[in-house]
């Protein structure tokens, strides 16, 4: 079980990182930038991982709480949740690329 509360809180931290600040930087800014060198430079960001860092040790010590409702609270809901969505975002992203690849 430890396995996969470490496994939820990192893809969950690491999905809310990276969907998250830029998707509303995009909007507010109105900035349009494609291609797979916004991706890597996110990546390559210090601050990209230590908002991971935190976000993670964030989930990691809720779901550690002995309070039953608020663990699934702050930690099972969330990590689940966010998760999901990282997951079919990137299911439609390679969905979207093999699709095209062979028109």
């Amino acid at each position: 079980m430890n396995y996969l509360r470490g496994a939820l809180s990192g893809v969950a931290a690491v999905t809310l990182v990276l969907l998250g600040p830029p998707v509303f930087a995009a909007f507010r800014y109105r900035e349009k930038a494609t291609g797979f060198a916004v991706l890597t430079e996110a990546l390559l960001s210090p601050v990209f991982w230590l908002s991971v860092l935190i976000l993670f040790g964030v989930f990691w010590m809720a779901g550690r709480l002995s309070n039953r409702l608020l663990r699934v609270l702050l930690f099972w809901i969330p990590t689940v949740l966010i998760s999901a969505i990282g997951c079919i975002v990137l299911t439609f992203i390679l969905y979207v690329h093999f699709h095209f690849q062979r028109a």
